[in-house]
């Protein structure tokens, strides 16, 4: 059988939905369904046109091999598992009623399939409890889905009375204690959901409650690491504000020794400039002492004018300078001299 698609002429697209609407219930009917789907992927739109019969094909491969898979036997105070699992894989109450609807409708087309198929007569009677409202439950208010093979009824004088006989007799004897059975076990089992979502509960406020805790441990870290991060920034500050200060010591220090060198070796050079004058000549003491004289006199003017011109002092200050300095070369100081030739 070709895969159906929307490019395929009307008439072979009628054909194909007339064969798949009304399936050869035979060994080469169910081979031909097998070999369609077997293409299936190359026509996706299939399942959107065909909902009922692939809600019944899921269910069929869902429940094929159930009747003698050795797992019949309920548990005495639970449901069976798969009731959980239908529950669990439901978001809401309502896909579970969904679900169970569509159960009882594969059911009730599959028993019709048979009795068509093979002439035979069957009787089904089925009761679900969670279908009763609180208000009717109790025998009066149950009322069991009921096929019958059509011609029963039809073709049987008084079917309806012993069909009718059948009924109560399943409603007093088995539905009634099925679903004393029912209540009690969903009692238990609500119950237990309750303590389950407790402890979910619970165990999801532990949960918060030592994530809190962490998130706090980790906020008092940082503050321990931001407030240890401030001390010492405030060290580290501290120290370069110690070290501004001792370069700026420095830097005027050396810029005093700059000073008294410039000053010595212009001492020297007067010096040099005087013993060679001295030597050349041959000049007495008393010319030897006024040079002496004269070599202070400019010693003490040229301090003085490059303190004052450099230094940006007063002239009190600048000659209290010079002084100093004279008695650190042990040298004479004269203030009348210094003061005399700045002046000039």
């Amino acid at each position: 059988m070709p895969p159906f698609r929307t490019s395929d002429n009307p008439s072979a697209c009628i054909a194909l939905k007339k064969d798949l609407r009304v399936p050869d219930f035979s060994a080469a009917g169910m081979q031909r369904l097998t070999e369609y789907f077997l293409k299936f992927p190359r026509n996706p739109d299939f399942v959107n046109r065909f909902p009922e019969r692939f809600s019944s094909s899921n269910v069929a491969w869902m429940a094929g091999g159930m009747w003698d898979d050795g797992n019949n036997t309920d548990p005495m105070d639970s449901f069976h598992s798969l009731h959980s699992i239908c529950l669990n894989g439901s978001a809401n109450d309502e896909e579970f009623n969904e679900a169970r609807k569509t159960l009882l409708k594969t059911v009730l087309n599959v028993t019709t399939a048979m009795d068509r198929v093979s002439g035979s007569t069957t009787l089904l009677l089925h009761f679900d409890p969670n279908d009763l409202s609180q208000v009717t439950r109790g025998p009066e208010g149950i009322n069991p889905e009921v096929y019958i093979t059509p011609h029963l009824r039809k073709d049987i004088k008084n079917a309806n009375v012993a069909i009718a006989r059948i009924v109560q007799m399943f409603i007093e004897g088995l539905a009634v204690p099925s679903l004393l059975r029912w209540e009690r076990i969903m009692n238990a089992s609500e119950s237990e959901r309750k303590a389950i979502e407790l402890v979910a509960v619970r165990a999801e406020l532990e949960a918060k409650n030592k994530q809190i805790k962490q998130q706090k441990m980790k906020i008092a870290e940082q503050k321990t690491k931001i407030a240890k991060q401030k001390e010492e920034n405030r060290e580290q500050q501290s120290e370069l504000c110690t070290a501004l200060e001792r370069i700026t010591a420095l830097s005027a220090l050396i810029n005093d020794l700059q000073l008294e060198r410039h000053v010595l070796d212009m001492f020297r050079g007067l010096h040099e400039r005087e013993l060679a004058t001295v030597k050349q000549f041959k000049l007495p003491p008393v010319i030897h002492r006024r040079l002496f004289e004269l070599y202070n006199s400019q010693v003490n003017a040229l301090w003085f004018e490059d303190l004052i011109a450099d230094g940006g002092i007063t002239v009190k200050a600048a000659a209290a300078l010079v002084r100093a300095m004279h008695e650190d070369l042990d040298m004479m100081f004269d203030e009348t001299l210094c003061i005399q030739n700045v002046s000039q």
